[in-house]
């Protein structure tokens, strides 16, 4: 206002004053009538006033991205103070301001801000407001994007305003975030569990790696939840945003209860761009939920609100392990077990097979075991083999098994990620040769339980191997004390005697022992060929003057072999003739082909009544003179 003047009368006048730039201005009066003989004298020190910087102040609050913020206040004030405000020249007036907005973090960007609905970039956007008797106003802003902004409210006064050259700005610097985070998967899983409504996940198991598909979006509605099923619809992307270190978590749907397990990496850096895709691993099996959540108070300030994933699943095991034992008890008490004797399997040491998922990692699948998402069918073993090293015991057919194995089933549902089988009540034997070879010298029993790549694997496709093939597993019995085996055969021999006095039919249980190039010789170490298992001895094939209706069964008696050798004793039967002597229950393993017919039991054979020779013949010759 410098050089202005107001010429007035009457003594007083009212007048207003503006100055379009800072600094003091003085006030003075040029002439008066009648003539002013004293100084002027003023409500100010020195008839100065003093006009300060003036401009526009608001404070536009954390935005969520994509949703409109209103009521926010722009006031006119002065810059030192802002508590004075600039009521006089925007008291219940109509404006016209211009607006810009800039990118602070990042730098660029490709959305405006939009203020009171009018798209406001980098070139001024001019918007009529209406200020009310505090010299303040109201705005509506809203950003579709993330990232810190800069707005900026500017006025150039006008003549037809009686402010030219009046030059009035502000700004803030504000921050917008996302609503949350849309996180995605291919998983085709829509009902959590094992069935057609959730298929195995395509291409990845437990502990493989697969894409995780996350963009942050904005605002569509209050109170919507953030789950992939609202947020990855309809939503705008907010490019702009940038975060490191969100943490990556799983949550198990299913099974229940169940191992939520662990995901890698355990948090990844959200890069600026319509997506950020990592690739994301979780240890077990099951249908699971991915949460990502951002660290609280590390977007300039303010804490981000995550989001979680839809169904992800099922995920199998990415092999199966498999470990088996079975142990032989001997046939023969604690010694050993005949060629031909039916070996059971020792207490407790059946044929075991337990079975284990395990993820690409090689760290069990504890989930595995619960329920429905254990996919293998009780295993069915191969047959026996035997592993002697020995071609005629290891041939097809010599090593077999009798009794119907019966199945028992463990560990089920337990949540280790294991399960057993063992199979009882099933022996096996060796057969015995029928001509004794240099192989059927005492041997130990060396035998290998199978079973296919088929039966181990699941219905899944999970099976046994080394995670990039199925396989077939075997397995040795442990070689306890007492697992040899030997060739046996229990012999009679034959006796002669009088009528009138008993006879011994010698009996000695022998096997095929490596002396003299290879012989039976006396096994003093049997044990198990007792009495009970010979049973009572009987008679047969009569000759002479013996037969069955005067000389039975009960006419032989059996002294049970010790150290392996005993008897059958026959009483005197008074009269001539022969029998056999035999034992009817004699177990087959102790059987030998004695006259070149096959496999037989022994007999013996008791000749009762003294041959004489030819009868004394007398001759007389009488002389007559």
């Amino acid at each position: 206002m410098s050089g202005n003047t107001i010429t007035f009368s009457g003594g007083s006048a009212l007048a207003t004053l503006r100055s379009g730039s800072v600094g003091n201005v003085s006030l003075a009066v040029v002439s008066s009538v009648p003539a002013s003989t004293r100084q002027v004298v003023c409500s100010t020190s020195g008839c100065t006033i003093g006009y300060a910087e003036s401009g526009f102040i608001f404070d536009v609050p954390t935005l969520i991205s994509a949703r409109p913020q209103s009521n926010i206040a722009l006031r006119a004030v002065k810059k030192s103070d802002a508590s004075q405000g600039c009521v006089p020249g925007f008291s219940d007036v109509t404006r016209t301001l211009g607006f810009t907005s800039a990118w602070v973090d990042p730098g660029t960007g490709s959305q405006p801000v939009m203020v009171n609905g009018t798209p406001v970039t980098g070139s001024p956007r001019e918007l009529n407001l209406a200020f009310d008797s505090t010299g303040t106003t109201r705005l509506t802003v809203r950003y579709d994007d993330a990232g810190q902004m800069m707005l900026t409210a500017s006025y150039l006064g006008i003549a037809a305003n009686n402010d030219a050259g009046l030059s009035m700005n502000g700004s803030d610097v504000f921050v917008a975030k996302p609503y949350g985070l849309c996180l995605q998967t291919d998983s085709t899983c829509s009902v959590a569990g094992v069935s057609s409504d959730c298929q195995v996940f395509p291409g990845a198991r437990a502990g493989d790696s697969f894409p995780l598909r996350i963009q942050a979006v904005g605002w569509l509605a209050d109170d919507e939840p953030r789950t992939a099923a609202a947020l990855c619809h309809d939503h705008i992307v907010t490019g702009n945003f940038r975060m490191t270190d969100i943490a990556l978590a799983s949550e198990v749907v299913a099974p229940l209860p169940g191992d939520n397990g662990t995901v890698s990496p355990a948090q990844y850096n959200h890069a600026s761009g319509s997506q950020t895709t990592i690739l994301t691993s979780i240890s077990e099996v099951g249908v699971f939920r991915l949460r990502a959540t951002p660290l609280a108070n590390a977007y300039f300030g303010e804490t981000v609100s995550g989001g979680e994933s839809g169904l992800v699943g099922r995920l199998i095991p990415a092999y199966l392990g498999v470990q088996a034992s079975a142990s032989l008890r001997p046939g023969c008490d604690s010694s050993f077990s005949y060629q031909g004797q039916p070996m059971a399997f020792a207490a407790g040491e059946e044929p075991n097979l337990k079975v284990t998922g395990f993820n690409r990692a090689a760290s069990i699948t504890h989930n595995y075991d619960r329920g429905a998402f254990w996919r293998l069918v009780p295993p069915v073993p191969e047959a026996y083999t035997s592993t002697t090293g020995k071609l005629s015991l290891d041939a097809s057919g010599r090593l077999t098994s009798s009794g119907g194995a019966s199945l028992t089933r463990g560990g089920v549902d337990d949540g280790d990620g294991s399960q057993s089988y063992r199979w009882s009540n099933e022996t096996l034997q060796y057969t015995p040769a029928i001509l004794p070879l240099a192989d059927d010298r005492p041997f130990i029993a060396a035998i290998t339980g199978s079973f296919s790549a088929a039966t181990l694997t699941d219905s899944d496709g999970a099976c046994f191997g080394d995670g990039h093939g199925c396989s077939a597993y075997h397995y040795d019995f442990a070689n306890n004390p007492g697992s040899e085996v030997r060739l046996g055969r229990l012999r009679l021999g034959n006796a002669h005697g009088s009528e009138f006095q008993s006879l011994d039919l010698p009996l000695s249980i022998e096997t095929w022992q490596n002396a003299a190039g290879g012989s039976f010789r006396v096994e003093g170490l049997d044990t198990c060929t007792t009495a009970t298992v010979l049973q009572a001895p009987g008679l047969t094939s009569y000759t002479g003057q013996l037969s069955q209706a005067h000389y039975a069964n009960d006419q032989i008696t059996l002294i049970a072999p010790s150290a392996g050798l005993g008897l059958l004793r026959l009483q005197p039967p008074g009269l001539n003739g022969s029998v056999l002597g035999q034992l009817p229950a004699m177990p087959s393993w102790l059987f030998y082909d004695w006259n070149g017919q096959g496999r037989e039991a022994a007999t013996g054979l008791a000749r009762f009544g003294i041959y004489r020779g030819s009868p004394s013949t007398i001759f007389q010759r009488e002389v007559y003179r």
